[in-house]
């Protein structure tokens, strides 16, 4: 039993201190911070924050909800306007 350990231990330590096997293993965590980076910049580049316009022809957006805002990284909130008519929205542009 004790040349079994002997021969885990060599073969372990012959394998896990390898140069590229250390690379390997501190580039995964590396790899993973860039993507989410490029992730984030991506998805704060693509928010379109102009005012939106609407008509509301039904009638079920007459008493608007207000949302509290909070302030995080990706919270971008967008103006609404409410108009009566198409002609008025044309005007407006």
């Amino acid at each position: 039993m004790n040349k079994l350990w002997k021969v885990f231990f060599y073969e372990y330590s012959r394998h896990v201190l390898r140069k590229r096997f250390i690379f390997a293993v501190l580039s995964v965590p590396i790899i993973l911070g860039v993507v989410m980076g490029i992730s984030i910049v991506a998805a704060l580049i693509q928010s379109d924050t102009r005012p939106l316009g609407y008509v509301d022809h039904s009638g079920l957006l007459a008493n608007p909800i207000q949302v509290e805002e909070t302030s995080g990284l990706l919270d971008r909130f967008v103006e609404l306007f409410a108009y009566t008519s198409e002609d008025s929205v044309l005007a407006d542009i």
